[in-house]
């Protein structure tokens, strides 16, 4: 099991990558990552920033994923709050 990601947007205003996580090929996640500064005032590139998106990998979503894929007793208490809307009411 691995997990990678994909930088997929940068907005230089903000000083921020938008990164794409993936965990053993299939997506998990979409974040906005803020890169930091250097001591010059400069982005942080290369193995630095790579460290800084591997550090931000969310390991927390992949406890979750793997209970929601063992299954959790009590979904169909939440399920039966489900309201399917009335295109009625909907106008």
């Amino acid at each position: 099991m691995s997990y990678s990601y994909q930088i997929i947007g940068f907005n230089k205003h903000s000083g921020s990558v938008l990164v794409k996580y993936h965990y053993d090929g299939d997506h998990i996640a979409t974040y906005n990552v803020d890169i930091p500064l250097d001591e010059s005032g400069l982005f942080i590139v290369g193995e630095q920033l790579d460290r800084h998106i591997s550090g931000m990998f969310p390991l927390g979503v992949l406890d979750r994923m793997s209970k929601l894929k063992a299954g959790i007793p009590n979904a169909d208490v939440i399920q039966s709050l489900v309201v399917q809307p009335d295109k009625e009411n909907d106008k």
